[in-house]
Protein backbone atom coordinates (compact mmCIF):
# COMPACT_ATOMS: atom_id res chain seq x y z
CA UNK A 1 0.00 0.00 0.00
CA UNK A 2 1.50 3.61 -0.85
CA UNK A 3 -1.66 5.92 -0.86
CA UNK A 4 -4.36 5.91 1.54
CA UNK A 5 -7.33 8.27 0.36
CA UNK A 6 -9.48 10.27 2.98
CA UNK A 7 -13.07 10.89 2.13
CA UNK A 8 -15.66 12.72 3.47
CA UNK A 9 -19.40 12.56 1.77
CA UNK A 10 -22.33 14.34 3.18
CA UNK A 11 -26.12 14.26 2.31
CA UNK A 12 -29.50 15.40 2.61
CA UNK A 13 -33.03 15.79 1.21
CA UNK A 14 -32.49 19.53 1.96
CA UNK A 15 -29.99 22.15 0.27
CA UNK A 16 -26.82 21.76 1.82
CA UNK A 17 -25.62 24.94 3.37
CA UNK A 18 -21.78 25.61 3.77
CA UNK A 19 -19.46 22.41 3.90
CA UNK A 20 -15.66 22.16 4.28
CA UNK A 21 -12.45 19.95 4.74
CA UNK A 22 -9.09 20.38 5.63
CA UNK A 23 -5.96 18.88 7.12
CA UNK A 24 -4.10 20.40 10.17
CA UNK A 25 -0.44 19.11 11.41
CA UNK A 26 1.64 19.42 14.43
CA UNK A 27 3.58 22.21 14.10
CA UNK A 28 7.03 20.88 14.51
CA UNK A 29 6.41 18.19 11.63
CA UNK A 30 7.96 19.39 8.05
CA UNK A 31 5.61 19.61 5.28
CA UNK A 32 3.99 16.37 4.57
CA UNK A 33 3.20 16.63 0.72
CA UNK A 34 -0.75 15.48 1.49
CA UNK A 35 -2.56 16.38 -1.81
CA UNK A 36 -6.29 18.15 -0.94
CA UNK A 37 -7.97 16.87 -4.11
CA UNK A 38 -10.62 19.68 -3.02
CA UNK A 39 -14.47 19.34 -2.77
CA UNK A 40 -16.89 18.35 -5.48
CA UNK A 41 -19.30 20.82 -6.10
CA UNK A 42 -22.75 19.86 -4.83
CA UNK A 43 -24.97 17.60 -7.29
CA UNK A 44 -27.65 15.33 -7.00
CA UNK A 45 -27.27 11.43 -6.53
CA UNK A 46 -30.36 10.63 -8.51
CA UNK A 47 -32.63 9.79 -5.86
CA UNK A 48 -33.32 13.03 -4.68
CA UNK A 49 -30.41 14.00 -2.46
CA UNK A 50 -27.84 16.41 -2.54
CA UNK A 51 -24.34 15.60 -2.14
CA UNK A 52 -21.14 16.92 -0.74
CA UNK A 53 -17.53 14.96 -1.37
CA UNK A 54 -14.20 16.26 -0.18
CA UNK A 55 -11.08 14.41 -0.69
CA UNK A 56 -7.47 14.09 0.23
CA UNK A 57 -4.62 11.36 -1.01
CA UNK A 58 -1.85 10.93 1.20
CA UNK A 59 1.31 9.38 0.04
CA UNK A 60 2.61 7.21 2.06
CA UNK A 61 6.16 6.55 0.76
CA UNK A 62 6.50 10.25 1.49
CA UNK A 63 5.17 11.60 4.62
CA UNK A 64 6.85 11.98 7.85
CA UNK A 65 6.14 10.94 11.06
CA UNK A 66 4.11 13.02 12.76
CA UNK A 67 0.21 13.84 13.69
CA UNK A 68 -2.52 14.63 10.99
CA UNK A 69 -6.09 15.93 12.11
CA UNK A 70 -8.43 16.17 8.68
CA UNK A 71 -11.81 17.96 9.69
CA UNK A 72 -15.11 17.91 7.67
CA UNK A 73 -18.15 19.53 7.92
CA UNK A 74 -21.86 20.17 6.17
CA UNK A 75 -24.74 21.67 7.33
CA UNK A 76 -28.32 21.42 5.07
CA UNK A 77 -31.27 23.86 5.34
CA UNK A 78 -33.94 21.63 5.87
CA UNK A 79 -37.77 23.15 6.29
CA UNK A 80 -38.42 21.77 9.76
CA UNK A 81 -34.50 21.24 10.71
CA UNK A 82 -31.58 22.45 10.46
CA UNK A 83 -28.97 19.93 10.56
CA UNK A 84 -24.88 19.86 10.51
CA UNK A 85 -22.49 17.23 10.82
CA UNK A 86 -18.90 16.90 11.36
CA UNK A 87 -16.42 14.27 11.20
CA UNK A 88 -12.98 14.06 12.80
CA UNK A 89 -9.96 11.89 11.67
CA UNK A 90 -6.68 11.91 13.18
CA UNK A 91 -4.04 10.20 11.67
CA UNK A 92 -0.56 9.00 13.88
CA UNK A 93 2.27 8.03 11.16
CA UNK A 94 5.39 6.17 13.08
CA UNK A 95 9.12 6.27 11.92
CA UNK A 96 10.07 2.90 10.89
CA UNK A 97 13.22 1.89 12.38
CA UNK A 98 15.78 1.44 9.52
CA UNK A 99 13.46 3.84 7.22
CA UNK A 100 14.70 7.41 6.10
CA UNK A 101 12.60 9.49 3.51
CA UNK A 102 14.81 10.90 0.50
CA UNK A 103 16.26 14.75 1.34
CA UNK A 104 15.07 15.98 -1.55
CA UNK A 105 18.06 18.64 -0.99
CA UNK A 106 20.65 15.87 -2.45
CA UNK A 107 20.98 14.22 -5.73
CA UNK A 108 19.10 11.77 -7.30
CA UNK A 109 22.64 9.30 -7.32
CA UNK A 110 23.14 10.45 -3.33
CA UNK A 111 19.43 9.71 -2.11
CA UNK A 112 19.96 6.25 -3.51
CA UNK A 113 23.30 5.65 -1.52
CA UNK A 114 21.96 7.23 1.70
CA UNK A 115 18.63 4.80 1.50
CA UNK A 116 20.79 1.88 1.02
CA UNK A 117 22.92 2.95 3.79
CA UNK A 118 26.04 4.31 2.42
CA UNK A 119 26.49 7.09 4.75
CA UNK A 120 24.89 10.67 4.66
CA UNK A 121 24.80 11.29 0.95
CA UNK A 122 27.10 14.66 2.17
CA UNK A 123 30.02 13.55 1.03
Amino acid sequence: MDELRVVFRAWSEDDLTTSFGQVAQADSTPPSGIIDEGEQPFFGDGHGNNVYVHRFHVPLDRIPAGNYLFTFGSGDDGWFYKVGITSILTLSVAKVPGRMLPDTNLDPARQVSVLLGAGDGRR
